[in-house]
């Protein structure tokens, strides 16, 4: 199947697609799959950048002309580098949610299920539809490829993305009562 066979499949018939790729040896293919379509954003803010349309173009400018065009490239190859490290972090959960079939599998589901979000996440109110539809895929995933339930892949991915959120909420909490320097509270000092 091509790069766009795939694309199109996942988005059109999800589980029919986890069904098929089951049979996917290893990672490789799942990564050249997000690479690829990780390229779709990465164009559009370099060509929104060289447009003067980008406000991180503007945040970025004070550090030269050309720091936003190095920047864009590094930050797609971090964010691709990334899908394995947030694999192996769904991957703990899961496995402890039942699923048995090993980090290749975790790995395939976030990559192949994130497409809608990679590809639409830059375009207002569209990108949170497409966010909730990767995180259906990503379930979905989860669920086929590792041969659970879909409630335990819900859990499997809802508990960390949870646990995160509310690591922030405590850490705002925590810098917002003065809790990183006692001598000054944002909200304290008003």
């Amino acid at each position: 199947m091509t790069l766009l066979e795939k694309a199109g499949t996942v988005l059109k018939d999800p589980k029919g697609f986890f069904d098929a790729i089951k049979r996917e040896d290893g990672v490789k293919n799942a990564f050249i799959f997000i690479a690829a379509a990780s390229l779709v954003p990465t164009v559009i803010s370099i060509l929104a950048a060289a447009l003067g349309l980008s406000q991180a173009a503007n945040a970025i400018e004070s550090l030269g002309f050309l720091s936003i065009y190095l920047l864009i490239p590094v930050f797609y190859v971090l964010s691709v580098l990334l899908y394995f490290v947030q694999a192996g972090i769904l991957h703990i959960f899961v496995f402890m949610a039942g699923g048995k079939k090993g980090y290749h599998s975790t790995y395939k589901a976030l990559a192949y299920g994130n497409l809608p979000s990679t590809l639409v996440s830059w375009i207002p109110l569209i990108g949170f539809i497409g966010t909730l539809w990767s995180l259906y895929l990503v379930i979905l995933g989860i669920s086929k490829l590792h041969e659970i339930t879909m409630l335990r892949a819900l859990i499997a991915v809802i508990v960390p993305a949870l646990a995160i959120f509310l690591f922030i909420v405590f850490a705002a909490a925590f810098w917002a009562l003065g809790g990183f320097n006692p001598g000054i509270s944002p909200i304290l000092a008003k």
